[in-house]
C-alpha cells in the first residue's frame, strides 16, 4: 500500500510502501547522506596523518586488548570501538589536524584535539553507535554531550572542533 509522502530535499514524488517500511524519499536521502559521507572520507585528514592515526589506534587495540593493561584494573579496549573511532576519523574534514589517540579505562577509545591550556575536544567510542564528547572552551566553559555516528561525523563534533581550533 502506498501513500504520498513530504517532499524532502527537493525529491517530491515520493511514497510510502508499508511492506519495506520506508519511503522512496527516505531511500532517496540515505543514498545521498553516502555520497556525501563518501567524498568526505576522499577529502579527510591528510593521508600521513591519516595513516599515523590509523597506526595508533591498532597499537592501541593490541596493546590493550587484556584487561588491567595499564595495571589499575583497566578494561580491555572493545575492537569495535576501534573501528568506530577509525571510520569517523576517514570522515573527518581535512582542515582538522590529527587527533591524539587515547586508551580509556572502560575500555572506550578516545580522540583528543588540544588548542591551549583551555581549549580542547575529546570524542570517545565504545562499541555502540553512540559517540559521546567533552568540550572545554575556556577556564570555566565546558560542555558534554552523546550523539549518534550512523557513518556521518555529527554536525555538533564538526561546529565544536571550528569553535576551539579557531
Amino acid at each position: 500500500m502506498s501513500h504520498p509522502a513530504i517532499n524532502v530535499a527537493g525529491y517530491s514524488s515520493s511514497s510510502y510502501n508499508s511492506a519495506t517500511g520506508v519511503s522512496s524519499a527516505a531511500g532517496f536521502v540515505e543514498t545521498n547522506f553516502q555520497k556525501i559521507a563518501k567524498a568526505q572520507s576522499g577529502t579527510g585528514l591528510s593521508q600521513v596523518s591519516m595513516v599515523k592515526t590509523l597506526e595508533s589506534l591498532e597499537q592501541y587495540k593490541a596493546d590493550c586488548s587484556l584487561p588491567n593493561w595499564g595495571g589499575d584494573d583497566e578494561t580491555a579496549v572493545d575492537p569495535l570501538a576501534v573501528e568506530n573511532a577509525a571510520k569517523f576519523l576517514k570522515l573527518l574534514p581535512a582542515k582538522f589536524h590529527r587527533p591524539d589517540v587515547v586508551p580509556e579505562a572502560d575500555g572506550a577509545i578516545a580522540l583528543e584535539w588540544r588548542f591551549g591550556a583551555f581549549r580542547s575536544l575529546i570524542v570517545s567510542f565504545t562499541n555502540s553507535p553512540q559517540i559521546e564528547y567533552s568540550l572545554l572552551t575556556g577556564r570555566l566553559s565546558a560542555d558534554f554531550g552523546r550523539r549518534q555516528f550512523f557513518g556521518l561525523v555529527p554536525l555538533e563534533i564538526v561546529r565544536n572542533l571550528n569553535r576551539i581550533s579557531n
